[in-house]
């Protein structure tokens, strides 16, 4: 059995004995690049595009959330989060989403995601929150 854990900036990497009777050894510690990129693709007075790629899970997610609120305030109709750059999207990437679409409720502003991979819609078609977003698979479209 591998336990893979998974930490923003370095990770943190170990494997779980098999049997519970095995020595517990240190997990291997790898320096790897943080598991999600944010980036502003485009930013106009009425549209920010928000650029979220790599892993959404629970480690990467508040970063995310952070910078999606500090560019929500930059824009006067549409924030656009282009996760097409997303490859691991967990339930915290849902949150992730419900979370910014109430944030931009709340000061009559429109979110829109630009989702292009399985991964991301698959989650979103399963939990039967696909139609609550305003989602575009065509990345060309948001710019």
């Amino acid at each position: 059995m591998t336990c893979i854990t998974r930490v923003c900036g370095p990770r943190l990497v170990g494997r779980a004995p098999a049997n519970r009777s095995a020595e517990v050894r240190a997990p291997e510690v790898s320096m790897e690049d943080s598991p999600v990129e944010l980036s502003v693709v485009e930013s106009t007075p009425d549209t920010v595009v928000l650029r979220i790629a790599g892993e959404l899970d629970m480690a990467t997610v508040p970063e995310a959330t952070a910078f999606a609120h500090a560019h929500l305030g930059r824009t006067r109709r549409e924030l656009v989060l282009d996760l097409s750059g997303v490859t691991f999207f967990a339930s915290d990437g849902i949150s992730l989403l419900l979370t910014m679409r109430s944030a931009c409720q709340a000061v009559g502003k429109s979110l829109r995601v630009v989702a292009t991979s399985q991964a991301v819609l698959h989650p979103l078609e399963v939990s039967g929150l696909r139609e609550h977003f305003a989602i575009t698979t065509d990345t060309e479209e948001v710019r």
